[in-house]
């Protein structure tokens, strides 16, 4: 099938548009209660006081040429929600392609199916961003658009080389996703679609050279090299095996901390068992071989969802490194949808089941993110208050006619009002980690809430005046939000988590 005879059928697929606004307006209401907010998350803060702002740092350089594309300008400015329509544009085509690629069609439950590939409660924190949730939503379609061309070698190898280039200079956290896919179709062009197992091979042998001259391109010739509280160098060999367990492991960890005993938690772990059923049910091979292999796949699938950060000496850990599951947990919904009108009275129980799950999944990933989104409002509020409160007291104790260095110590904590979505057992350890505590002594982003909210005259984080400060300080001003000291010419602010 040619390139263009390929889009073409895609894009021409019966109600098309209705499905994709279907899938738009699930996102579009999961996500109101977080564009209500209004919130600047980390990176934001700096951002939105910074025209110039630019991600080639990180060698996002499509990044960078998507903000300055929207924005019409060389600068960047805040243009939310924009942006994060366009990624929920991105992400529910993304979801129909999936769909496409896997069964053939496009439906309304079958764009419900792929919700997870965008509101999985981890890539919430790639849709807080206001600027970054345009090109990290990118760098998913990017992973999953060369698949639209599996049926030609030639269109699909061209098609996943340049995508992949585009993922990494968009989100290189996205890899998983080719990842994951390329496994579940090499599997099932043995085992579903009655291929030799010399086609299967030579379809993934295919995917992985696709995959490794576009790391290679982008290792060698495009990337600059990062090494701070990330990297992108990759492991000794002699520390592959070892190092790439560890960081697995860690991993592992922190997706099932993050998860266990939700609501979101058990529906997946339901839906990988409708997954199994379903793939035996539709293999051609022996069913006890088939059993063995779905039940490989779904654990090398969560394995693999991290992709290659696996072997990084200095991975990313945070929740919007972990895009990589939300498209499992999409694939084992999208996957699992029996299709068949001839099935047993038994199947077509499970069916039925299987779409009850997929819509109670949607639920609770919507009631998740609206939680969410509220909490982070709430938290941004409570920000903008303790800014204000210390750039008063500052005001009251420091002097007036030269720049002052000051240093930022313990931090703010949480608001009373976000404080039930992170204690609830009900949304797991994930509420908290995608809470951010952005005044808080230790790092950048102690700073720039007072800058955003206010300016004034101040060296922040890193000033030599503050290194070099002596043992011994003098209280300023105490009260129950913050002390103030001076010890020489740093001035020592302690914020206080006035905890109930």
């Amino acid at each position: 099938m040619g390139f263009v005879t390929t889009i073409k059928e895609f894009f021409a697929q019966p109600r098309f548009r209705q499905i994709f606004l279907l899938g738009g307006g699930a996102y579009f209401v999961a996500l109101f209660a977080l564009f209500r907010a209004d919130t600047y998350y980390i990176d934001d803060w700096e951002s939105s006081i910074n025209p110039h702002t630019s991600w080639n740092h990180f060698s996002r350089f499509v990044a960078t040429f998507l903000e300055r594309l929207i924005n019409l300008q060389p600068s960047v400015v805040d243009l939310s929600p924009i942006t994060q329509l366009f990624a929920i544009a991105f992400l529910v085509l993304g979801g129909m392609i999936l769909n496409f690629t896997i069964r053939k069609k496009i439906d309304y439950i079958g764009v419900l199916a792929a919700i997870p590939l965008g509101l999985s409660p981890h890539f919430l924190e790639n849709l807080s961003y206001k600027f970054d949730s345009l090109s990290m939503s990118f760098s998913v379609l990017c992973c999953i658009v060369p698949f639209l061309f599996r049926e030609n070698k030639i269109a699909f190898f061209i098609s996943s080389v340049v995508c992949l280039l585009l993922m990494y200079c968009s989100y290189q956290a996205s890899n998983g996703i080719y990842i994951i896919i390329s496994l579940y179709i090499t599997v099932s062009l043995y085992f579903i679609h009655k291929h030799s197992l010399k086609k299967a091979i030579s379809f993934l042998l295919l995917c992985i050279v696709a995959f490794c001259i576009a790391s290679l391109i982008y290792k060698l010739w495009i990337v600059k090299p990062v090494n701070n509280y990330v990297s992108d160098s990759v492991l000794p060999l002699s520390q592959l095996a070892s190092g790439g367990l560890e960081h697995l492991s860690r991993y592992l960890h922190l997706l099932y901390s993050d998860l266990a005993y939700t609501p979101y938690f058990y529906a997946a772990a339901i839906m990988a068992v409708f997954f199994i059923i379903h793939f035996v049910q539709l293999s051609v091979r022996a069913k006890i071989f088939s059993l063995i292999v779905a039940i490989l796949f779904v654990i090398l699938g969560v394995c693999l969802s991290y992709g290659a950060y696996i072997i990084l000496q200095k991975p990313l850990f945070e929740p919007r490194a972990f895009i990589g599951i939300g498209c499992f947990v999409a694939l084992l919904c999208v996957a699992s949808i029996n299709d068949s009108l001839d099935s047993s009275h038994l199947m077509r129980l499970l069916a039925f089941c299987q779409k009850i799950l997929v819509g109670f999944i949607c639920y609770v990933l919507v009631i998740f993110a609206t939680a969410y989104g509220n909490a982070l409002g709430k938290q941004q509020e409570y920000i903008y208050f303790q800014a204000d409160f210390l750039l008063r007291d500052l005001e009251n104790v420091l002097p007036k006619d030269k720049n002052i260095a000051i240093e930022i110590q313990q931090g703010i904590g949480y608001a009373n009002a976000a404080k039930p979505f992170m204690n609830a057992k009900h949304y797991g350890n994930i509420a908290k980690r995608l809470i951010p505590r952005v005044m808080y002594g230790g790092w950048f982003f102690a700073y720039p809430p007072l800058l955003n909210h206010r300016k004034f005259p101040f060296g922040g984080y890193g000033a030599l005046e503050c290194k070099d400060k002596p043992a011994e300080s003098t209280l300023l001003l105490s009260n129950h939000y913050q002390d103030i000291h001076k010890a020489g010419s740093c001035y020592i602010i302690t914020l206080k988590d006035p905890k109930p």
